[in-house]
């Protein structure tokens, strides 16, 4: 049942329904707050809506679940980029990126 209502949030999100999209993906969280997929697509939904504290707090807990993450670790960094309008403090989830995987599409945004 936890995996509907993600794959449901995630519909939303593409759909650009972005109010139902958060609230399948909260509801997934409150079921499973250790769901990885379901709190990487909540913060980075969060973030696009220009909601950066929100997004700080699921990226981080993203992170926790799952700390080797490329979209995690780069999701982390943009957010506090734009959260702070300071790119020293994404600098280290950046370097990440581009040392875990050099040839990721996200690496040298």
């Amino acid at each position: 049942m936890v995996d509907a209502f993600f794959y449901l949030g995630v519909i939303c999100e593409k759909q650009k329904d972005y109010k139902k999209a958060i609230l399948q993906l909260k509801t997934c969280l409150q079921m499973d707050k250790e769901h990885f997929w379901a709190c990487l697509h909540y913060a980075t939904l969060l973030g696009e809506l220009r909601q950066y504290q929100k997004a700080v707090k699921y990226f981080k807990h993203a992170r926790k679940l799952n700390p080797e993450s490329i979209p995690a670790n780069f999701g982390y960094g943009k957010t506090l980029h734009f959260l702070t309008n300071n790119p020293e403090v994404a600098k280290e989830y950046y370097e990440f990126c581009i040392k875990k995987d050099p040839n990721h599409y996200k690496a040298f945004c």
